[in-house]
Formats: structure tokens, sequence, C-alpha cells
């Protein structure tokens, strides 16, 4: 008699260890892969109070009979790219900057799970694109220090990835977003999320071939922000118009800027902070 589908997840989930489970409860809850949606995470932890029967319920409900067995091998094959990655960095053979989006995936669980120092993220380490950037984002949230220069984030990515900077859990003091070539729109999202009350940025560098009067002015808001903690702002500007330098230097005399620190690379003026 065949079995059904229930009894075929189970047989699967009671193939997986402890830690295995573990890691399969994470990608149900970050993305199985597909369009398949994610289950929240107090969900998770309910099902769990069942066993493994609980997780089959809460797939099947989640996903249908008609599904839930091809999330189930997405997130089984994700697995294995864990149990790779794994084996690469004991070995010593990880190949730096060029993972893959999947493998990113696979390492942001391990950094996310493991006892080591996430004091800086340099992601250049593990790849340059796009894609695997926004799959390693819960890295950067739990980093005190990113380093995501030139990964030529655009303006969606850039969206995704500043709604992680200005949220109340990201332990985010320093953001290094160098030689990116940020459009007009992406400084004002990045404007509007140094501006929220829950981000925590101390330093903010970037390096823009050149600022608009309207990106000046969205800048000089963020200097003079109260609910701003930025103290430090590196500028590697090559073009910069008068009336951009005065909106700028008018966000620096409000008597709310914290900002101490100042870094700009144009030869034509200089900005002195005084405290």
């Amino acid at each position: 008699m065949e079995k059904s589908v229930e009894e075929q997840l189970l047989n699967r989930l009671e193939d997986l260890g402890e830690e295995e489970l573990k890691l399969f409860h994470w990608y149900l809850e970050k993305g199985p892969g597909g369009d398949f949606t994610t289950i929240k995470k107090s969900r998770l932890e309910n099902a769990r109070k069942d066993g493994r029967h609980g997780t089959v319920d809460l797939m099947v409900e989640t996903y249908t009979t008609h599904h839930v067995m091809e999330v189930a091998e997405l997130i089984l094959k994700k697995m294995n790219e864990v149990e790779e990655i794994q084996q690469y960095r004991a070995s010593g053979s990880l190949s730096t900057g060029k993972l893959s989006p999947a493998q990113c995936s696979a390492l942001t669980f391990i950094l996310l799970s493991s006892e080591e120092d996430l004091d800086e993220f340099d992601f250049k380490k593990y790849s340059a694109s796009e894609e695997a950037l926004l799959r390693m984002l819960p890295v950067v949230k739990a980093s005190n220090k990113a380093l995501l220069s030139s990964c030529n984030v655009s303006e969606e990515g850039c969206e995704n990835m500043l709604s992680v900077v200005s949220s109340q859990s990201c332990s985010l003091r320093e953001l290094d977003l160098s030689t990116n070539s940020l459009k007009a729109s992406a400084v004002k999202l990045l404007s509007a999320a140094v501006e929220s009350p829950h981000t925590k940025l101390d330093v903010l560098r970037l390096n823009i071939c050149e600022l608009s009067e309207e990106n000046c002015e969205a800048l000089s808001s963020v200097l003079s922000s109260q609910s701003s903690s930025l103290t430090e702002l590196d500028l590697s500007i090559r073009k910069l118009q008068d009336s951009g330098v005065k909106l700028l230097s008018a966000g620096l005399q409000r008597l709310n800027c914290k900002l101490n620190t100042l870094r700009s690379d144009q030869k034509t003026f200089v900005f002195r902070i005084i405290n």
C-alpha cells in the first residue's frame, strides 16, 4: 500500500538529526526556494512542541499535499549545500569571492548559528553579486560593521538592504557602501534609513561620483536629524556643486548634528566641524 504524503514527509524528517532539523526549520522560516512562502518563526516554534508530527502538519497546512514534498526536497538540497560549505571551510578550500547565491544562503546559516565573532562582515570575501548579497542580509543585520563596497547594488537591492539597516533588531554600527555609484533614488533611501529612530549607525562610508542638489538636501537632513546617531560620514566626491556645499554646511551647523568627522577628497573646500 502506497504511503500518504504525510507519511512520506514524516519519514524524511525522521531521518534528520536534531541539528539537521533545526536547519530544515531555518529554511522554512527564511524561504524554502522557488515561489513558496515562508513560515513565521512563532508558528514553527509552536509546531516543534509536537515534534516532527507538528512540522508535518504545519507544512501540509501551508503548502498543501500537492506541493509539500517539493518544498521538502528543495530544502534538503539546500541542506546538502550547507554541508559542502562546512567541509570547504574546515579544509580551508572555500573559494573566496566566487560563491553562488545558493552557497551564500548556506553560509548565512553557518555564520549565524556558529559561535564566530560577527564584528566585521566583508561581503567581497564571499561573492560579488547582488543576489548573493540579498541572501546574506541576515549576516549584515547581525554584524557591527559591514563592508559592502563595489557590490553594484541596484535601487531595489538598496531598498531591501536599507530596510534591514533601519530595523529595530539590527546591530550595525558601521556601513561601507564605497564605490557603489549609488543613484539619486538610492541616496534618498539611504538618508531615510539613517534617519530612522531604530538605526544605530555611527559611521557611513560612501563613494559617490556626483551629488545633486537634491541628494545634498537629503544628506543635510540626515546630519541635522535628532534621531540620527551618525558621528562620521565619509564621502568621496568627484563633483559637488556650490549649492550642494551650502546645503551640507547648513546641516553641519544645526544644533542636532552629532557628526564630528566628515571626510572628502574634494580639493576645493574643507569642512571644519567643531563641537
